[in-house]
């Protein structure tokens, strides 16, 4: 038994809520007489096993989602539809600012925690990092559940599994940023293999500056590329087209399509490749997607890998 008067030792996670409520409760301790419960903005969001995906309805290519690592895919379904919800907020929160929000979501206790919190820790977390951003970029934020059935597009974003994800260690990009940098821009990556602050992916991802690198003008960034082996080719006829410059990391492929564009006589590379160097092979320069299904990062490479320099610059 403990007194009135008994001293208590106050937890870190208590005194950083103790913290932001002091902070903050000037500006959060209101009520309005009469509320505007119209919305201006409706999000739909969902996990699975694998992943979590959402999307703002009244912009259908605005469309967030993220894979799980093992860690967090072992975790409980009411953590990874609360953390669903929280990383869909922060990756769209340009988005999404200044506005009133309905979002759906399939978990009843998300609903419950979302709006009152949680006893336990963890949860509480997510729940505090939702309502500080919330607070900070003037986001009413309202929860509703939402029967499966209804919310199926969601459940499939988040079941999309990116197998071309790939990428190479923070060693030899150092060692290339140091050859040919600094680069300014990373125009394939997302939140677990980027090498620069600004980066641009697939989908919006929490720290992404945005998606879709092709809708984006590259001339006057010094760029680092390393797409997915499918949009290399792709990717080469955007640099000529945008008279881009940058660090292109490919695999040596003679038979790939992309092939030709760089080598077309099979005995030289175009004058636009300024520089070529020769990468190691060993798995530990390479880094695989949570999908786990990709060559690179899992096996020492058969096949050789290149760092081309490239510049379509007219001058």
């Amino acid at each position: 038994m403990t007194s009135w008067n008994s001293c208590i030792v106050l937890s870190t996670e208590s005194l950083i809520q103790i913290k932001f409520w002091r902070e903050n409760l000037e500006h959060v301790n209101v009520k309005k007489f009469s509320s505007d419960v119209s919305c201006q903005s409706v999000v739909y969001s969902d996990a699975s096993n694998t992943g979590y995906g959402g999307y703002v309805v009244e912009t259908p290519f605005n469309i967030a989602h993220g894979m799980w690592s093992k860690c967090e895919a072992s975790k409980s379904s009411t953590w990874k539809e609360l953390n669903a919800v929280r990383n869909i907020l922060l990756s769209m929160i340009n988005v999404l600012k200044d506005k009133r929000i309905k979002w759906f979501s399939d978990n009843q206790n998300v609903v419950s925690i979302v709006d009152k919190g949680s006893m336990k820790p963890e949860l509480q977390d997510i729940a505090m990092c939702i309502f500080e951003n919330c607070l900070i970029h003037n986001i009413s934020i309202d929860v509703v559940w939402v029967p499966r059935t209804l919310n199926e597009k969601a459940d499939f974003i988040s079941r999309i599994i990116d197998y071309d994800d790939w990428g190479i260690d923070e060693q030899l990009f150092t060692y290339l940023d140091s050859l040919w940098g600094p680069h300014e821009i990373d125009w394939f990556a997302n939140d677990d293999n980027h090498k620069l602050t600004v980066f641009y992916s697939r989908y919006w991802t929490v720290n992404s500056m945005g998606i879709d690198a092709f809708t984006i003008n590259w001339q006057g960034a010094n760029g680092w590329f390393v797409p997915p082996v499918c949009l290399v080719s792709k990717v080469i006829s955007y640099m000529r087209q945008c008279f881009a410059h940058g660090t292109l990391v490919l695999p040596l492929w003679k038979s790939a399509s992309f092939w030709p564009m760089l080598c077309p006589t099979g005995e030289g590379f175009i004058k636009e490749v300024k520089g070529c160097i020769d990468l190691p092979t060993n798995k530990k320069f390479y880094t695989s997607g949570k999908g786990n299904k990709s060559v690179f990062g899992n096996i020492d490479l058969p096949f050789r890998v290149l760092a081309l320099r490239l510049d379509f610059e007219p001058f």
